[in-house]
């Protein structure tokens, strides 16, 4: 991606958009950019407008040292060979890698699970088991029938 010649964001926003790093389910890049260009205010904005449950996930792998990513990208590397994780420096890119390939949602929960138990985080895990509370409301904002 050449940036030599971007003057306004909106031109940034363009380059993303053709390389992929930025849509709905990636906004995370865009809140990462803001946190490293000193616009926490932004990036705490734009990470209020997620979807909850992504939050609810954003919030527990923030919570994860880079021991533990490592080890959850190994347990993640050896299920799903495929995927290539060698991108991912944050638990946060993590948490896109794994719902762009649809190995993360409110109904699949496995993943994330043997990932955190992988790294020893069993304090973790059990904010995730405590999710069901928070699912059952989080259906029923999306489908409103619980």
């Amino acid at each position: 991606m050449n940036l030599q010649k971007v003057q306004e964001p909106c031109e940034l926003f363009s380059l993303m958009v053709e390389a992929k790093l930025l849509s709905p389910e990636k906004l995370y890049y865009l809140s990462k950019m803001f946190s490293s260009a000193g616009r926490q205010g932004l990036s705490q904005q734009l990470e209020e407008s997620f979807d909850p449950f992504i939050r609810k996930c954003m919030a527990i792998l923030k919570q994860c040292t880079s021991k533990d990513l490592n080890e959850m990208k190994l347990w993640l590397q050896n299920a799903k060979p495929e995927m290539n994780l060698d991108i991912v420096e944050a638990p946060c890119e993590l948490l896109c890698q794994m719902v762009e390939a649809e190995l993360l949602s409110p109904e699949n929960l496995y993943h994330l699970d043997e990932m955190l138990s992988s790294a020893g985080r069993q304090d973790l895990r059990k904010q995730l088991k405590e999710r069901t509370e928070f699912v059952d409301s989080w259906m029923s904002e999306r489908v409103g029938f619980i």
